[in-house]
Parts: C-alpha cells; sequence; structure tokens
C-alpha cells in the first residue's frame, strides 16, 4: 500500500496575516513532497455601482490582490517551491469559487488560514474555512496561528484513530506528511463511553471500559506497525484512557504535548454521523490550537 501524496497544493489566500502563516506551512509540506503550488486569491462581489465607478473599484481591487499574491509567489519560488497565482473572480459564494477552483485543477489539499477569509470574523474558523471544511472535496488543512514557536514549524504531528476507514484514511495521510517532512508522530487512540452508559445500569460497565481499552491498544499497535513499515521509527501511542470526551481528550493532549499538527478523519470519531463534518472532527478543528488537517 503506497501512502496518498500531497502533489498539488491549494492555497486559499486574501492578504491577510492567517492566510499568510498557512502560505508558510503549506511551503514546509511542498518542500516535503516536491509538490506544485497555486495561490488562489478570490475577489470578493462587487457591489452594484454605476459602470464607471465599478470599473475602477474592479481594477483597484485586483491590483492590490495581485500585489499581495505576487509577494507570496516570489517568496515560495526563492525557497524552491513551484508557485503560481490565480485572482479569481467570485462567482456567487467566495467559498464556492475556491471549491469549483479545487475540482477543476484536481487538488490534493486545500490550505487556509483560521480567519480573516470572510466577513464574519468574530467566528473561531471565519466564514470561508468553516465552509471549506464542510463542503470541499479534498483534505483541507486549517493553520492557525503559531503559539509556542516563532517560526513556522512542523515536527511533531499528532494522529487520532479509532480503527475506522476514515481514521485509517487520516492515518495514512499522517505518516506520509511525517515521511515527506521529517516529522515526529504520536498516535493516540481515546478510551470513552458516553454518559448514558453511566446513567443507565450496566452490567459488567467496567468490563466493556477494559475491552475498549484492549481494542485501543490493538489499534495504536497496528498503526504504529504500519508506520514501522513504511520507514518511519519516530513513532509514539497513547491510549487515553482517563474517560474523557474525544474533542476534550485529543485537544488537551495536542496543547500538552505543543504538537504542530493534529490529523483527523472527517467522520468515523464519534457518533453523531448526521454531521456532514463529523462531531469529533468539528470539535478538534474548532478547538485545537494547533494546525489541524481533516481528511477525505
Amino acid at each position: 500500500m503506497d501512502l496518498p501524496s500531497f502533489d498539488k497544493i491549494l492555497i486559499a489566500f486574501d492578504g491577510s496575516q492567517n492566510s499568510k502563516q498557512a502560505c508558510e506551512l503549506a511551503a514546509i509540506l511542498a518542500k516535503g513532497f516536491k509538490a506544485k503550488v497555486t495561490i488562489a486569491h478570490v475577489l470578493p462581489p462587487i457591489p452594484a455601482l454605476e459602470t464607471s465607478r465599478r470599473k475602477e473599484y474592479e481594477a483597484s481591487l485586483e491590483n492590490k490582490a495581485n500585489i499581495e499574491a505576487f509577494k507570496i509567489e516570489s517568496q515560495l519560488q526563492g525557497e524552491g517551491i513551484e508557485a503560481k497565482t490565480r485572482i479569481l473572480r467570485a462567482k456567487g459564494s467566495i467559498t464556492d469559487s475556491l471549491i469549483d477552483f479545487s475540482k477543476g485543477g484536481k487538488f490534493d489539499l486545500i490550505v487556509a488560514g483560521t480567519r480573516g477569509l470572510g466577513a464574519f470574523r468574530r467566528m473561531m474558523l471565519g466564514s470561508v474555512s468553516t465552509n471549506l471544511l464542510n463542503h470541499a472535496s479534498s483534505p483541507v488543512l486549517v493553520v492557525r496561528n503559531r503559539i509556542y514557536k516563532i517560526q513556522m514549524q512542523l515536527e511533531r504531528v499528532l494522529v487520532a484513530t479509532d480503527g475506522s476507514k476514515d481514521a485509517d484514511h487520516a492515518l495514512e495521510c499522517a505518516l506520509s506528511i511525517t515521511k515527506a517532512t521529517g516529522a515526529s508522530i504520536t498516535i493516540v487512540n481515546v478510551v470513552y463511553l458516553p454518559p448514558l452508559a453511566y446513567g443507565t445500569w450496566v452490567p459488567q460497565l467496567d468490563r466493556i471500559f477494559e475491552d475498549l481499552k484492549d481494542e485501543g491498544t490493538k489499534i495504536v499497535s497496528s498503526a504504529s506497525k504500519l508506520a514501522k513499515e513504511k520507514g518511519i521509527s519516530d513513532v509514539a501511542t497513547k491510549i487515553i484512557e482517563n474517560n474523557q470526551s474525544p474533542v476534550w481528550a485529543i485537544t488537551k493532549f495536542a496543547d500538552q504535548g505543543k504538537f504542530d499538527l493534529v490529523v483527523v478523519g472527517t467522520r468515523g470519531l464519534g457518533g453523531f454521523e448526521k454531521l456532514f463534518l463529523g462531531s469529533v472532527a468539528n470539535g478538534v478543528v474548532h478547538y485545537a490550537k494547533c494546525s489541524v488537517l481533516v481528511t477525505r
């Protein structure tokens, strides 16, 4: 089995500091995978103006976008990365334009900052990042502000798995990133019984918890074995067994371990299958203090 590769990377860029930091992390991945990078700056819908003023406004927006994007393009090219810029005019929403462009370009990964990409700047992720996570067909990497380090780094990767198909794909992506960048990887499984199980008398509840722990041990052991088969030696495993909710357990562990990246599957780690993004993936991407990759 070959690990997935990120050979074509799309960066959602708007000139904000958050999107510039997204470019920094995208650059690390691009170097590791020898990937081609496209910097997509989507111009927002133009308000209804008289023809002469509309053209002037459009030209001003496009000129500013070109200047900001060209700076990043030149910076990436200076680091030996094959990069190009595309200025897009929004047809409907900015998110829809990015998603359509990513599908047409068959990108392997979309990278976005946590804020600054849309009008709703008070949202934790920003409207565009949130919509990309919910609707893009490609994996989406949400890049957060650096907390522990002055420069953007990708040295410690954390992947959460429960042995499901979605989680297995997340593991494969995490291993691929680890191998390409030389980062270390920690594989975690959360042993969790929902509160409802404690509100109802269940015979041998302790036994059930131990069985879940044993199953989690087998899952991370198998994942560690796969990592070593792929030539990755710096692998650690962890069973989080103090019955914390998966979201809280993963984000707290990532924060305490000062991880640079958390990788989770779209679904498979939680029971709310009707949520498009999945309850755990949604929670982790909102509450983690580091960058999060949601795979598909």
